[in-house]
């Protein structure tokens, strides 16, 4: 068996049995230098014990060793992005997509009334709706709850598929705990272990797309901010409330509508496009893309791109040649005489004077709309672009690593190993193992690869409806059969 993958067994003295005995002492030695939570997983505890334990417990030991896990995890997964030829990896302009998924325990959950733990205490209660936080959920005795872990995984993306979508990194936690900052940690835990993989320099930084457990349900401070500070295109969608839909910040009387800087004369109808869509539902998706349409000549104009510190000049969209409206605030630039400009009326303008509407640009700080700011129109096509075919892609890829059939993860009776450090090498090995058939495909689809290994494998054959959709004589195809055979 050995022999099979490469390695020469060199000892034949040593039994079946031996050999089992020296990988379980290796995985044991192992785990106790990646295991944070080094609680006993072979009985039941009662909590007031296990509460005892957890708060004797080194807390610098455990970050330690979670950091540790989580490098060991990327390098591993790093070794299959090194797969790829340097080519392809230069593809990649630092696009990632961030999704979490669930992972049931191998063990039962603790009962509410139980004076007993789980023998698997570093769980917890996962609910599929809202930020999958399930403990007021079980509290409340849904029957819908289930009791495990939650692993944060990122996957490169790509808006022209110039490389497979393989997973980079992950965390794992309890559901819907510390979602901030395991988006943190796994954004940079590739920024260390993906040094140059096919680039010059430090590992590239694009567009940062998750869903709204994500973005923009974070507080600011918690997310956005330091995404952007690590040089990140944010781009996310809304809850269908008034809350985050319409305008939800202003700073020096511009306002963030959609998560765009708009003109505070901008129509009512058009800043409240997407609450009257999506929260009233009083228009219909026809006249909602067209409001959003004429809702773009009302954005703020780029005076100058973002300084090293997140700070943004911006103008008005009646200033300079390339204006797209013409105020009566403004005195219009002679490039735009002749061109087809949306009227701003004198009603329209702010009964008090603001800078936007006074200064030939206005500086916004990081912090303003930190929040919902996003770097498309909310719904545009180009937003459409960039978020919904990176979501499908990591929820896909979430799916494909539970997948029974090859990747087992979520078949807790095939992984009875209980703990964390148990849990992350096993999703460490299934998640490279669905990497490299990942990127085996796509190399064989769109490289036209066949040479792999010491055999050429050729190409894949797949029975395709049209080679059924051409019949050269349809006469005698409907012919009986006798005929068919005489003809």
């Amino acid at each position: 068996m050995l022999a099979s993958i490469g390695i020469e067994d060199r000892d034949e003295r040593v039994t079946l049995i031996g050999r089992y005995h020296r990988g379980y002492r290796a995985y044991r030695r192992l785990r106790f230098l990646i295991d944070p939570e080094p609680e006993s997983l072979r009985e039941r505890l009662p909590r007031t014990v296990l509460l005892e334990r957890a708060r004797k417990r080194d807390h610098a030991i455990a970050a330690k060793r979670r950091a540790r896990a989580y490098e060991f995890a990327a390098e591993v997964l790093r070794g299959t992005w090194m797969l790829l030829p340097r080519e392809v990896r230069r593809q990649w302009h630092g696009d990632v997509a961030l999704d979490a998924t669930f992972l049931r325990a191998p063990a039962f959950a603790p009962r509410n009334t139980s004076l007993y733990a789980s023998s698997d205490p570093g769980c917890g209660w996962y609910v599929r709706d809202g930020d999958h936080d399930g403990d007021q959920a079980a509290r409340a005795g849904r029957a819908d709850v289930r009791w495990g872990r939650e692993a944060h995984t990122l996957l490169a993306v790509s808006r022209t598929n110039s490389v497979p979508r393989l997973t980079l990194a992950f965390t794992l936690d309890r559901p819907g705990k510390r979602i901030a900052k395991n988006a943190l940690t796994v954004v940079d835990i590739v920024a260390k272990a993906y040094e140059d993989i096919g680039h010059e320099g430090p590992v590239p930084v694009g567009h940062f797309i998750a869903d709204r457990a994500y973005l923009p349900n974070s507080k600011a401070e918690g997310l956005p901010l330091p995404l952007r500070a690590r040089g990140y295109k944010l781009v996310m969608d809304y809850d269908r409330t008034d809350i985050d839909l319409g305008v939800t910040a202003s700073h020096a009387g511009a306002e963030l509508v959609d998560g765009q800087w708009s003109c505070p004369a901008t129509p009512q109808g058009l800043k409240d496009a997407s609450i009257e869509r999506y929260v009233t539902k009083a228009i219909p998706d026809a006249t909602y893309r067209e409001r959003l349409e004429r809702r773009q000549a009302f954005r703020l104009h780029d005076k100058a791109k973002a300084d090293t510190d997140g700070y943004i000049r911006k103008q008005c969209p009646a200033v300079g040649p390339h204006a797209t409206v013409s105020c009566p605030l403004r005195q219009m630039h002679p490039k735009t005489d002749g061109k087809s400009l949306v009227r701003i009326t004198k009603q329209q303008t702010p009964r008090e004077p603001v800078q936007v509407c006074e200064q030939k640009s206005i500086t916004i700080p990081p912090t303003a709309g930190a929040k919902h700011r996003q770097e498309y129109a909310y719904k545009s096509e180009e937003w459409r672009a960039w978020y919904s075919p990176p979501r499908q892609s990591v929820e896909s890829n979430n799916k494909s690593l539970k997948n029974g059939a090859h990747n087992p993860l979520d078949d807790s009776e095939r992984r009875l190993a209980r703990g964390w450090a148990a849990l992350l090498l096993v999703a460490t090995a299934l998640t490279a193992a669905a990497n490299v058939r990942k990127a085996i495909s796509w190399l064989k689809e769109k490289v036209a690869v066949t040479y792999l290994g010491e055999r050429n494998l050729g190409p894949r054959r797949r029975d395709r409806l049209r080679n059924y959709s051409v019949v050269e004589d349809p006469a005698l195809a409907n012919a009986p059969p006798n005929e068919a055979r005489s003809a």
